[in-house]
């Protein structure tokens, strides 16, 4: 696929993706709800993950990929790495507050921050693990591509050496350098539809038609962050594939007003800052299973959707004096 044969439209998205990354930051906030059914939880995170790539990709242009090395890696540092220490330290002070208050112990401060692991991140903010597989990420495609700027080899190039990894059994690496891999895999197929002129409302309906029945039918369990695929990758990626062309085609240039450009812009600090609301929410206590009661589940969860995005302006209010505008 060189570009003798295909003409990119765009140096860093031909079409505005504001209200499918609004969508993405509620399907997170959902995914985290509890009691909501196991199907939901199965569709949702068929895709999630992968479409915050996929996007972050198809927004990356050539201009920014052609920068120095230092101007590159000091802009992945403001936008990414400060937010990430930001959200990590909050979430420790309030996690080690919480178990001195439950009698558990708590890892050590520095473990989680130098090493990054996402079962150790996990005990801190379950969210934490997307900035550093996303600041790797980032970084493995600008070297790649710098080395071979050909997007579609570097995509064949981070699938392979993710599959070397995985297959190989070596999960649970410093800094999530396996999800960073496959992470950048998305990422490089985003910037793939960079080539893709949007089509009509209606072209992306099968496609999601598609996942979904693929979900329904054989009902995986996935979760992007352990690389858990029940069905395997054979059928995740295809299948998370789908519902990203898809939903790509549905909402380009989708209808937007001020609430969903909220969502959009502020994504990336409602992502980490929700499982504080839960567990606040919760005092800490573990939510019981509402899988027999569909609608005490369904009301919880959309409970907690609710407060979280009410909140959404004063927790965004109160990060804007510290984050730079990314």
């Amino acid at each position: 696929m060189s570009k003798k044969f295909m003409r990119k439209l765009s140096k860093g998205g031909v079409t505005d993706l504001t209200a499918l990354k609004a969508l993405g930051i509620v399907l997170v906030l959902i995914g985290h709800a509890p009691g909501l059914g196991s199907l939901v939880y199965k569709v949702i995170y068929a895709f999630h993950m992968p479409l915050f790539f996929f996007i972050s990709g198809y927004y990356l242009s050539d201009k920014r990929l052609g920068n120095n090395t230092i101007d590159f890696l000091k802009d992945v540092g403001v936008k990414l790495f400060i937010p990430y220490l930001i959200f990590y330290l909050i979430s420790y002070v309030y996690m080690w507050l919480r178990a001195e208050y439950m009698g558990v112990d708590q890892v050590p401060f520095f473990l989680p921050l130098l090493v990054s692991n996402s079962e150790i991140l996990a005990s801190i903010n379950v969210t934490l693990w997307f900035f550093p597989a996303l600041i790797l990420a980032r970084i493995i495609y600008f070297y790649l591509y710098r080395y071979c700027p050909n997007d579609f080899v570097v995509l064949i190039v981070t699938l392979i050496l993710f599959l070397i990894l995985f297959f190989c059994g070596w999960a649970s690496l410093p800094w999530c350098l396996e999800l960073s891999l496959l992470a950048s895999f998305y990422l490089s197929v985003g910037r793939l539809f960079q080539y893709i002129k949007p089509m009509s409302f209606f072209s992306g309906i099968p496609l999601v038609v598609v996942g979904f029945l693929a979900v329904l039918v054989f009902e995986p369990k996935s979760d992007f962050r352990s690389l858990n695929f029940s069905m395997g990758l054979v059928f995740f990626v295809p299948v998370s594939l789908a519902f990203l062309s898809g939903l790509f085609f549905i909402f380009s240039g989708a209808f937007k007003n001020k609430a969903i450009e909220f969502l959009a812009d502020n994504s990336l600090i409602i992502f980490p800052t929700h499982i504080l609301v839960y567990s606040a929410l919760t005092g800490g206590v573990e939510i019981l299973d509402f899988d027999d009661l569909v609608v005490a589940g369904w009301l919880l969860g959309c409970s907690y959707l609710v407060v979280t995005l009410l909140l959404s302006p004063f927790i965004v209010r109160t990060f804007r004096y510290v984050l730079p505008r990314y």
